[in-house]
């Protein structure tokens, strides 16, 4: 899975991956919305071994989009976002951003806790243990 994710689901054309590949050829590919095409290039540097590709691709979704990264955990769409946001700075080794989004991570409580995913939870754990 590994090695189709790296070859088939780069898009050298646009230096980012593409979300997905219908059953008829055609790739879901862009780099515009948070949801799903931030969110899936955010994950693949996250999960994916170290690279330089990876580490370029992770330093221009920081430049592209880290002004949305949220600045507090006001809602469960902010403490989803650093979530994603964390894991990739982990994979792509910048433990600055990490140790920022795991400080913000730690003051999740203000989010209303009713309907709050518990695989958040687990995400949350696991990323401010590693700072």
């Amino acid at each position: 899975m590994q090695t189709a994710i790296t070859s088939m689901l780069w898009n050298s054309t646009n230096s980012c991956y593409c979300v997905g590949i219908q059953i008829d050829g055609g790739r879901m590919e862009g780099l515009k919305l948070w949801y799903p095409d931030v969110m899936a290039n955010l994950m693949a540097v996250a999960w994916l071994p170290a690279s330089p590709r990876n580490r370029a691709l992770f330093d221009r979704l920081r430049k592209e989009f880290g002004h949305d990264i949220p600045k507090s955990v006001g809602s469960q769409v902010d403490l989803e976002r650093l979530i994603w946001w964390g894991w990739a700075a982990n994979g792509a080794g910048d433990r600055t951003l990490l140790a920022r989004v795991c400080v913000l991570l730690s003051q999740f409580e203000t989010v209303n806790a009713q309907g709050l995913d518990c695989g958040n939870l687990g995400h949350v754990a696991r990323l401010t243990a590693r700072s």
